[in-house]
């Protein structure tokens, strides 16, 4: 879809987010999605409650061994007030300021 349309949309999802990272690493099908709350904005889909979201036009897709790297220009970006999650040596947490 990302290669016929040229857009996407990136959801930086919250740290209370972390059922629904958990929901989208599941392999193939189209359950995995359900259940997460979205809407449209500028024609892509945005996850409700995310911190934040990037409306993206693709620049270039480079050949990335076993996957494509998607390059892109921002067109929109939304920040609200909250936390980012984050992922490390299997756990979920957040970053803190300095």
């Amino acid at each position: 879809m990302v290669r016929e349309s040229g857009r996407f949309g990136l959801n930086i999802l919250g740290a209370d987010q972390s059922t629904t990272a958990l929901s989208f690493a599941k392999n193939g099908g189209v359950g995995k999605f359900h259940g997460t709350r979205w809407e449209l904005d500028h024609g892509l889909p945005r996850i409700i409650g995310a911190p934040e979201w990037i409306a993206c036009t693709v620049a270039d897709l480079v050949d990335g061994s076993d996957h494509i790297i998607a390059l892109r220009n921002v067109d929109a970006t939304e920040l609200v007030d909250g936390r980012p999650l984050a992922y490390h040596r299997r756990q979920f947490g957040t970053h803190s300021p300095h």
